[in-house]
């Protein structure tokens, strides 16, 4: 039974305080707890909200401590009771050890820390005679062992010589974020990711990523080879003139060189070459194309272009007007915005070109000399031009087409060819011109001209080129402006806008504005201040006066950004992400996986297996494996493992030095592994009481005399208990004993376990006989029992 006083608990040794089964008397300067089993009298003050500090207890009451009464198992380290660890791995540690001895005389002592030739041929002398003899057989041992080839053996490759056929991981880290780092023999590193993405980073910098959907990248001295999973390969070598080289499936040729220019050659046999923004700039010209019909494109870098074709005939495409000049030299002058059409002689079009308004040559007899760099680039369309294709006058892109009624109405200094003038008359400095069609032509003296028609249109043209037209009968009047701007209203108040570029706004009577843009993205903002923008590739982006936002992707994938600027991210396959403005994050997946992050830079993640990652702020990172095994990594690459009996191995950052723990000389918790509790041993001894029970054994592991303070906790004096703690105390002498004193008087007279188990058998076995459907409950006997 257990004791309801703190001093029945209460164990201290070199200044640290152990509270044992004692829950009910926790206070913040104990950090260190231990149950020795799981009866509810012991675990009297211990809840699922327990943070005092650690349990230490058995793997049989962790698991039921943390599985039944949800105690937090980062609180607790499982231990396994008095085991002595004998891996097979330990035994080839210590053959290793003894290898090493045979030339320096002690453990190490030469710092080394190898296997060297000598060594290993002593070695096998002594295994037999006839093998040290054979020279050749040295040398093969020493070279499918030596991984990394500097002619001597390591602990590592010694242990991969014995227990592998391969090579295999010799250390694996699970991170915080998912990710599984592993090292090998031959020194090579691999990240796996949860994607199923791994990378492989060698000695000699050569650093392979293989994607999971089967793409491949490989970085050596400075060069990156990348072949994706289309078959498209694309190498970039720094010191190459040719920086980047891009070969795709289809046969296309891409390469982009030192200065930036980017030049293509398709498989259809069309030509692109793009400068960069330096290059573009010195010259103007900021892309050249030589298209499969061989045509040449140039384009300018105020958006202007000019085709010349086989024929001799040259397309200009400038800032609101376009040129053609057919193959005699002659050619045609139209505006976008008006619409209007002016032919010009071959001495105008010379005209246009030295005065510099056109970048046209001035022999339209030939194609202009273009050198094409010797390199390829890739990704620009190809623009398939034909002759037939210059000589047509393009549409204006200035606005959206007139409908068919307003056709009817003369464009302005092109007379009909069937209407007559009837009447021309000046008044008050305005010259009026009436047509039998009935339309009403009105010049001003400011260079307004104003067009009427019977049908009710009108059209105002003013001399900077703006343009008024007025449909009565549709009630909507639209401004066209030299830019190619144009911009309609409706008699419902609806006000609709399109830019030379496609842009378009259409703006309500209630005040809702409606955006459509030249890539196919769409806005929509509402009076209240509510705005939605819907973006080409499905994206949608809600955004509210108050500052919440909420974005959701084609994926699935959903963010909401709250007004306190926290966000919750939403992934298709059901992963919640929650960051805070702080800048802490939780991660939840749907397999179980979560992982929290602080602001201090601390963060913790459990893993579906139950295994526990912590990383520190001080670059450490502590992992707990569902076994009880806690690893250590430090910011220095120092590694330590601690196994649930307190045996271990501490690993240095070179992989050169190991030191070995007995079992009980390491402690372990989520605050990483130490040789001790606070500079105190503890050991849990199998107290035969229940399944998981125990014993506490404490000792000063620094103190010449081997003492030990003991806490027997409910124990069973029975020979079988005595015996195992005889065997484990040694030489060790018990100074303090906390007993539980319980039934330590004559008149309990308990029977063996065995004899006990062997009545309640029988007493079970004949219940069964008589009624199948009994059901046994087990209980304490409070009374005296004599057999």
């Amino acid at each position: 039974m257990a004791a309801r006083t703190e001093e029945a608990k209460l164990v201290q040794i070199k200044g640290t305080e152990f509270l044992v089964d004692g829950f009910l008397f926790q206070r913040k300067e104990v950090k260190h707890y231990v149950l020795t089993h799981f009866h509810s009298d012991h675990t009297v003050g211990l809840t699922r909200k327990f943070d005092a500090g650690t349990i230490y207890c058995t793997d049989v009451t962790a698991a039921l401590i943390t599985n039944v009464m949800g105690v937090d198992a980062a609180r607790v380290v499982a231990m396994t009771l008095q085991e002595t660890l004998q891996a097979a791995e330990q035994a080839v540690r210590r053959a290793f050890a003894a290898a090493d001895q045979e030339k320096t005389g002690a453990l190490f002592a030469d710092g080394s820390g190898f296997i060297e030739r000598e060594e290993l041929k002593a070695l096998l002398g002594t295994l037999n005679p006839d093998l040290a003899q054979k020279e050749r057989e040295v040398d093969r041992l020493i070279k499918i062992s030596d991984s990394d080839k500097d002619g001597k053996i390591s602990i590592e490759e010694f242990c991969h010589f014995v227990f592998s056929s391969g090579c295999k991981p010799i250390h694996t880290w699970h991170l915080e974020d998912g990710r599984v780092q592993q090292k090998f023999l031959d020194g090579r590193v691999r990240m796996t990711f949860l994607d199923g993405c791994t990378v492989d980073q060698y000695k000699d910098g050569t650093r392979i990523q293989v994607d999971a959907d089967g793409s491949c990248t490989v970085e050596q001295d400075g060069r990156v080879f990348s072949r994706l999973a289309d078959g498209t390969c694309i190498t970039h070598d720094p010191a190459s003139s040719s920086r980047v080289i891009q070969v795709n499936p289809n046969g296309d040729r891409t390469v982009t060189d030192v200065s930036g220019r980017v030049t293509t050659y398709f498989k259809e046999g069309a030509t692109v070459e793009e400068f960069d923004t330096t290059q573009a700039k010195e010259t103007g010209v900021a892309t050249v194309q030589r298209c499969a019909s061989g045509a040449l494109l140039v384009l300018y870098t105020d958006s202007s272009r000019i085709q010349f074709n086989l024929d001799g005939s040259q397309l200009e495409m400038g800032v609101g007007w376009t040129l053609v000049r057919l193959a005699d030299g002659s050619g045609r002058k139209t505006s976008k915005a008006t619409g209007t059409t002016q032919s010009l002689s071959a001495e105008a079009v010379l005209a246009e070109i030295e005065s510099g308004r056109s970048k046209l040559l001035r022999s339209p007899s030939a194609l202009p000399s273009v050198k094409f760099s010797a390199l390829a680039c890739g990704g620009v369309e190809t623009l398939q031009a034909t002759p037939e294709e210059s000589t047509a006058r393009p549409e204006p892109a200035s606005a959206k087409p007139l409908p068919k009624a307003k056709a009817k109405g003369r464009r302005t200094n092109v007379r009909a060819a069937k209407d007559e003038l009837l009447k021309s008359e000046r008044l008050k400095g305005v010259q009026r011109e009436t047509y039998a069609s009935g339309l009403v032509v009105e010049r001003y003296a400011d260079g307004t001209i104003l067009e009427k028609s019977p049908s009710g249109q009108s059209k105002q043209q003013n001399l900077d080129g703006t343009v008024i037209i007025v449909d009565e009968e549709a009630k909507t009047e639209t401004t066209i402006k030299p830019t190619g701007t144009s911009i309609t209203k409706h008699a419902d108040g609806l006000l609709v806008q399109r830019s030379a570029d496609g842009t378009s706004i259409c703006t309500k009577a209630d005040g809702t504005v409606m955006q459509t843009n030249p890539d196919g993205s769409q806005i929509i903002s509402l009076p209240s201040g509510e705005r939605t923008k819907h973006l080409r590739d499905g994206t949608t982006l809600h955004t509210w006066p108050s500052g919440e936002k909420r974005q959701t992707f084609p994926d699935g994938c959903v963010i909401v950004t709250h007004e306190d600027g926290s966000t919750k991210q939403t992934d298709a396959d059901g992963t919640e992400i929650v960051t805070q403005v702080d800048g802490s994050y939780t991660i939840q997946k749907p397999g179980g996986l979560h992982i929290s992050a602080y602001a201090s830079g601390e963060k913790l993640q459990r893993n579906p297996d139950g295994t526990l990652i912590r990383s520190l702020p001080d670059g450490r990172q502590v992992q707990k494996n569902p076994n009880g095994v806690v690893i250590e990594t430090l910011a220095d690459g120092t590694f330590r493992q601690c196994e649930p009996n307190g045996s271990g191995f501490e690993l240095s950052a070179d992989n050169r030095r190991q030191r070995d723990f007995l079992p009980g000389a390491l402690s372990a918790t989520m605050d990483g592994v130490s040789g001790t509790v606070d500079g105190v041993s503890l050991t849990l001894l199998d107290a035969g009481h229940c399944p998981g029970s125990s014993m506490a054994a404490f000792e000063d592991p620094d103190a010449e005399e081997k003492a030990v303070i003991l806490h027997t906790g409910d124990c069973r004096a029975c020979s079988a208990t005595r015996e195992n703690l005889s065997r484990w105390l040694g030489e060790r002498r018990v100074t303090e004993l906390f007993l539980d004193t319980t039934y330590c008087t004559p008149r309990w007279r308990f029977p063996p376990q065995s004899v006990a188990c062997d009545w309640l058998r029988e007493i079970t076995r004949q219940e069964l006989q008589r009624e199948p459907r009994t059901l046994f409950v087990a209980a304490w006997l409070r009374a005296d029992l004599s057999l």
